[in-house]
């Protein structure tokens, strides 16, 4: 039976997101294979049933937990994305929703779609994701980590609307974010 070390990590909000570790639990459950690995819980009140609970991780073991992974289960926070997709990572992503009461806003959702279209991050809200991660596992989530020269060139001066300027202003952010120093450029 293969093993994989998973993280799933619902960021550091004030907002509890019980959804994202319930639908971690339930998709690494129909797996064929043995999981490890931790659950970073937050604010929230639910717990992993699989892997090892803790409220939070400090920003170097955080870096050191993600490098080791081979899955990721994640929200849509742009420092968390950064970090992951710079660590090589297409992490499975569910977006805080604010119907839920996991944010105050649905801003994560624009964020989501801007990297699922860019094949950076993969929609963990797809009907077929326990049969899409047991498939991916042979094939690997893992990829290169970008280049400095393929991250996105943002030009303001066609920002259109403040929705725009949001997702923009998100892409450049997670663009300048050095995960490894944990400041910005």
């Amino acid at each position: 039976m293969s093993k994989i070390n998973v993280l799933v990590t619902v960021g550091t909000a004030l907002d509890p997101f019980d959804r994202l570790i319930t639908l971690a639990d339930k998709v690494l459950a129909s797996l064929d294979m043995s999981v490890h690995g931790t659950c970073q819980f937050g604010n929230s009140g639910a717990r992993s049933r699989l892997l090892e609970n803790v409220q939070f991780i400090e920003a170097k073991a955080f870096l050191d937990v993600v490098s080791k992974a081979d899955v990721v289960f994640t929200g849509a926070g742009a420092g968390t994305l950064s970090i992951c997709i710079r660590r090589g990572h297409r992490p499975l992503v569910l977006p805080r929703k604010r119907d839920f009461g996991e944010c105050v806003n649905d801003h994560q959702f624009e964020l989501l779609e801007a990297l699922v279209a860019r094949g950076d991050v993969i929609d963990a809200a797809r009907d077929d994701l326990d049969a899409f991660l047991a498939d991916a596992m042979s094939t690997g989530l893992r990829r290169a980590p970008p280049s400095i020269s393929s991250l996105p060139k943002i030009n303001f001066e066609h920002t259109a609307n403040y929705s725009n300027l949001r997702l923009r202003a998100a892409r450049l952010l997670s663009a300048w974010f050095d995960p490894d120093q944990m400041r910005t450029r």
